[in-house]
């Protein structure tokens, strides 16, 4: 006898992110505009934000792998506003993740091959979920925040937003005390299937002047600890060559002018 299974993946709906009956009322959506304007300011401010065309970070630390548990290093280098390049160092060898606007590839010690479309879709989405890529489109239309209540993290207050972009819902937990984004909560998967990611952010630093960042970051799935991280170096506006979200071959000179600078 023959019995079909289903093993599809089911979609996580946007509820696990969003607090459950909750409507948006004039009063929520303009307090959560405020709050949006409190992180642009404690990040450094509207012409700060808007200067950054790029930036590219230095880190290290562990993640939790099929595999086990692995010391990472991660040089990611970011050109906004739809261009990711992630290079992880890890015991196995190097892996390099490039997302360019509605493309991307993957290569290991393997090859190189296209990133999948899921896999595409969840580094898209993390690139428009980072605080610096929210605050530039702070006036977009597609980027909305609905002021849904406060809850502790760390022991301090924080103001609790539905934040959509882009048609995709998260929560913020911004600092009321100093406009900080301390926490996000995210719809994702991994390989054991959907579920709910945690980001929280602190030691949050002046960087280049007038920016403030959080140099250490822990993301937790389902509430277990997949990833902690301390930041060593971020560079604003470093020089960014077209050749980073280029596929190896066409590095080495084979299309266009992957040499000039973006």
């Amino acid at each position: 006898k023959v019995t079909s299974l289903d093993i599809t993946i089911p979609e996580l709906k946007s509820a696990l992110t969003a607090p459950a009956a909750v409507t948006a009322t004039p009063g929520s959506m303009a307090r959560g505009k405020a709050v949006l304007a409190r992180m642009v300011a404690a990040l450094g401010g509207e012409a700060a934000v808007d200067a950054v065309k790029a930036t590219r970070s230095t880190s290290s630390g562990s993640r939790r792998t099929p595999q086990g548990e692995m010391n990472t290093k991660v040089t990611q280098t970011v050109a906004y506003p739809d261009r990711l390049r992630q290079e992880l160092s890890l015991p196995m060898g190097q892996i390099v993740v490039v997302l360019s606007g509605n493309s991307g590839f993957v290569t290991t010690p393997m090859g190189t091959q296209p990133l999948p479309d899921s896999q595409r879709g969840e580094v898209a989405r993390a690139l428009k979920r980072q605080a610096i890529a929210l605050a530039q489109r702070r006036g977009d239309p597609s980027v909305t925040a609905q002021h849904v209540g406060i809850e502790e993290v760390g022991g301090a207050k924080a103001d609790v937003l539905v934040l959509t972009v882009d048609g995709e819902e998260s929560r913020l937990f911004v600092d009321q005390a100093s406009g900080r984004v301390v926490r996000q909560l995210y719809a994702g998967s991994t390989q054991a299937g959907p579920g709910e990611f945690s980001g929280t952010y602190s030691d949050f630093r002046p960087v280049a002047g007038d920016l403030t960042l959080p140099f250490h970051v822990e993301t937790r799935f389902n509430g277990e600890l997949q990833s902690s991280s301390t930041v060593e170096e971020i560079v604003i506006n470093p020089e960014v060559t077209a050749t980073l979200f280029a596929k190896p071959e066409e590095a080495e000179g084979g299309e266009g002018n992957p040499g000039g600078k973006i």
